[in-house]
């Protein structure tokens, strides 16, 4: 009799849960969830020794059991002080859930698409490395006020310094790339 109970309780627990976590599709929305459009302005690469970083990244995402068509990254860039040098960080991370990427309050730069892979460039210290285009492109993401539903958190980060008109590799992080 206890366990009738148990399980009655867990199967009205689950079916009544609107804030179990769930995959969203690419046309599929849940109602928990606010939809939003960020409006964000094409970028274009200005300084071209980020190319061979773009490549290299792109090409050992391939490699990794979660890649996909729909991969798209995020270069982060800030500035940080070291003596008389300027130095700025990029730290460019995958991602494959898009509609939880843009974050409303990121003073997103803007975006760009390099190997059919989308990337969002965050940081107004990116104006360094690209040029803002006057052609904009609004972005759908997913607004959940009570918890930010990541599905996966193994993709890989990588991070580089930009000292003295060039970048250096700093450091490579994969939890599931072999």
């Amino acid at each position: 009799m206890r366990s009738k109970i148990i399980f009655t309780f867990l199967i009205v627990f689950f079916s009544s849960c609107t804030r179990c976590p769930q995959k969203i599709g690419k046309d599929q929305e849940l109602s928990m969830y606010k939809t939003r459009y960020k409006e964000l302005s094409m970028l274009l690469i200005k300084d071209t020794n980020l190319v061979p970083i773009l490549d290299s990244v792109v090409r050992f995402e391939k490699k990794c059991k979660y890649y996909d068509d729909s991969l798209f990254f995020i270069i982060r860039v800030w500035p940080i002080k070291e003596n008389e040098y300027e130095v700025y960080v990029l730290r460019i991370t995958s991602f494959n859930d898009i509609i939880f990427a843009v974050d409303p309050i990121q003073p997103y730069l803007g975006y760009f698409y390099y190997q059919n892979h989308l990337f969002y460039v965050e940081g107004q210290d990116a104006k360094k490395f690209f040029s803002i285009t006057k052609t904009t492109k609004k972005f759908r993401y997913i607004l959940d006020e009570n918890s930010f539903p990541w599905n996966d958190d193994s993709h890989t980060s990588w991070i580089y310094y930009y000292i003295g008109n060039r970048f250096l590799f700093d450091e490579e992080s994969s939890y599931s790339c072999e």
